[in-house]
């Protein structure tokens, strides 16, 4: 289970190892380089920046922020269960992103989009609702009716 960056992280985990049983990802974004995008806008400085960020970063860590892409392994966490939950009023991720994401994986796969929640602020803006679904997917997720609360 995770959240905006963790979402995407979570996705990407389960994607790799069979010993997920099922994901929660909430406000996930579907490559990094959106967020890159979304949060920094278009302008041209940003734009000229981005590439020497990006090879700072590949050094500093090891990894190429271009191969986080939750969007080309979503499909991989199937059979196992995935409830994607994304705020209609995200400004952070937009909403069309979730959907991406849910055309990408398959089944068994969930979507619930929550009407006015900003990012990551789907418990906050609906919160009773927000446990009863994750536990419930937890549930069936797990095979353990009743065991999971949120």
């Amino acid at each position: 289970m995770g959240a905006s960056m963790g979402a995407g992280i979570a996705v990407q985990a389960a994607a790799l190892s069979d010993d997920v049983l099922g994901v929660v990802a909430g406000s996930s974004f579907t490559a990094l380089q959106d967020i890159a995008n979304t949060a920094f806008g278009e302008s041209g400085l940003v734009q000229f920046l981005l590439p020497l960020a990006r090879v700072y970063a590949q050094a500093e860590t090891g990894f190429r922020p271009d191969q986080v892409r939750p969007i080309d392994r979503i499909s991989l966490i199937s059979p196992r269960p995935l409830l994607l939950v994304h705020g209609t009023a995200d400004e952070t991720v937009p909403v069309a992103k979730a959907e991406r994401l849910y055309r990408a994986a398959r089944a068994p796969k969930e979507l619930w989009l929550v009407p006015g929640a900003s990012h990551v602020g789907s418990r906050g803006t609906r919160p009773e609702e927000y446990d009863q679904r994750v536990g419930e997917f937890f549930d069936r997720a797990f095979g353990k009716p009743g065991t999971y609360k949120v």
